[in-house]
């Protein structure tokens, strides 16, 4: 009984120790100087800046109004980053314009190839976007090192329900999407396609691990394997709530919601990071419109490292 009792306690101190040389990151959020009082959100990396998806403030003529907010609509935008410092924001491509909602977009890690939403009807000769059936879509296109080429619709869109918001994995052969289609969960679910020889296959859902009867959106798969996306299920927070799940012998782990440094009681979405996780982007309305804030991620640093050694310890518990 004695030896049982000596067993707890330091197993019990191994824990406590554990607990007390556990460095903590840390994480820094900012509201970067490129938001103004409309919408900037979605943004993703590429190349020497970031893409984004706002609204044009030019008051262009031949830009439609979104009925529900009475704004134009989106275009897609792209912003250099000079020496830790946002440069003046201008029109990601021309070739890519629509006189719809455009964006969001993602890319190729070589940043050749872009999967991006849009309207299915792009037509200019239609009177009123808003009052006709025209679903979302992912359209494709490949950059020839000048201008970004033709226009290509998946194969997976559909006049029945919308598809948007790609995120293409970094090896370029899945691509994740969000759509309302009547066979997922409920609501808006997260798909993805299997993409072989640069076709995309049909939509396969995600699965009730990731998908519930609210609405799941914005994924974004990094290099690691893990996938965040938004969620306004019920939470501790409230609105939309960032989670993510990691993907580990072809099976979600069950989705962990992020904390209060980067979730809120408003809606907090659309989140990236870079390869090393050291830095990263989300879109959030915490101060009245969507904007885009800035993740700088510090790690501890460990000095004079010993060699990790493997050691096989062996415990007997009692019930």
């Amino acid at each position: 009984m004695i030896n049982r009792i000596i067993n707890y306690i330091i197993l019990a101190g191994l824990i406590v120790c554990t607990q007390f040389v556990t460095a903590q990151d840390e994480i820094v959020i900012e509201h970067i100087s490129i938001n103004t009082s409309e919408k900037e959100y979605a943004p993703v990396y590429y190349k020497n800046g970031i893409v984004f998806c706002g609204v044009n403030t030019n008051n262009e003529a031949l830009t439609y109004i979104d009925d529900e907010t009475g704004k134009q609509l989106t275009d897609i935008y792209f912003v250099p980053i000079e020496n830790g410092m946002f440069a003046e924001k201008e029109l990601f491509s021309s070739e890519l314009k629509t006189s719809f909602h455009d964006g969001p977009i993602t890319f190729s890690k070589d940043g050749n190839t872009a999967y991006f939403t849009r309207n299915i009807t792009s037509s200019k000769t239609l009177k009123n976007s808003t009052k006709i059936e025209n679903k979302l879509g992912v359209f494709k296109s490949i950059f020839d090192g000048e201008k970004w080429g033709d226009v290509m619709a998946c194969s997976f869109n559909s006049k029945e329900y919308n598809v948007g918001q790609p995120s293409l994995s970094s090896d370029g052969k899945r691509l994740y999407v969000v759509s309302d289609k009547s066979t997922g969960y409920g609501g808006v679910d997260i798909y993805y396609t299997v993409i072989t020889d640069g076709i995309c296959d049909s939509l396969i859902n995600l699965g009730e691990r990731i998908n519930t009867d609210a609405n799941e959106m914005f994924p974004f798969f990094d290099a690691n394997n893990k996938l965040y996306f938004s969620s306004d299920r019920p939470s501790v927070f409230g609105g939309l709530d960032i989670y993510v799940s990691k993907l580990y012998e072809n099976k979600w782990n069950a989705p962990y919601i992020m904390d209060s440094t980067i979730n809120s009681v408003y809606d907090d979405f659309s989140i990236v990071f870079n390869e090393n996780e050291t830095e990263g982007y989300f879109s959030s309305n915490r101060t009245g419109s969507d904007d885009i804030y800035k993740i700088s991620v510090k790690y501890p640093e460990f000095n004079d490292c010993e060699e990790l050694v493997s050691e096989l310890l062996c415990y007997e518990f009692f019930e």
